[in-house]
């Protein structure tokens, strides 16, 4: 993504200096959502499978009602979206700028004149859904920022800033 493209969230658009710009931006991947529905979907179906197996008189499908479905994903899912919306990751022509966390926060700002080295780690589902674990290798840090949507376009643009920028 080009400089005058891209849009910096909230912390990234705090953390920028005056002559820094925005290369590059990404996020959580979407992909937190799914354990979570996983369990909802097998906690408001549980009393009518069990039921059912064991002849039992329970609740039917249509009993689960939307309310309570509303209410559990709210439940559950508000915590997930809060975790995606104030994760940052951002490519600067200065640094690469990475943030995590409301409560603890996570954050780490690596300057491309730095030693650093960028890693990504995908499985299966990462490479068929576009996401990974992003690890950067330094000098005197190692850090991993886990389920990071397109992981390598985070990658290849950080590379470039380093390569255009570290000897600036």
């Amino acid at each position: 993504m080009s400089g005058h493209l891209v849009k910096p969230s909230r912390y990234i658009q705090k953390v920028l200096w005056e002559d820094e710009v925005l290369l590059h931006q990404t996020k959580r991947h979407w992909i937190i959502f799914v354990p979570i529905t996983m369990l909802v979907i097998i906690a408001l179906f549980m009393p009518v499978m069990l039921a059912h197996k064991f002849g039992m008189q329970g609740p039917n499908v249509g009993d689960v009602g939307i309310t309570e479905l509303l209410l559990l994903m709210i439940f559950f899912w508000g915590p997930c979206h809060l975790t995606r919306i104030n994760s940052e990751y951002a490519v600067t022509n200065k640094r690469i700028i990475m943030k995590t966390g409301i409560i603890r926060l996570k954050s780490l700002e690596v300057f491309h004149r730095s030693q650093v080295a960028i890693s990504v780690n995908q499985g299966i589902f990462g490479q068929l859904f576009n996401y990974g674990t992003i690890a950067i290798h330094g000098i005197s840090t190692h850090q991993n920022f886990a389920q990071i949507h397109a992981p390598f376009s985070f990658k290849r643009a950080a590379e470039l800033a380093i390569q255009k920028f570290s000897s600036h």
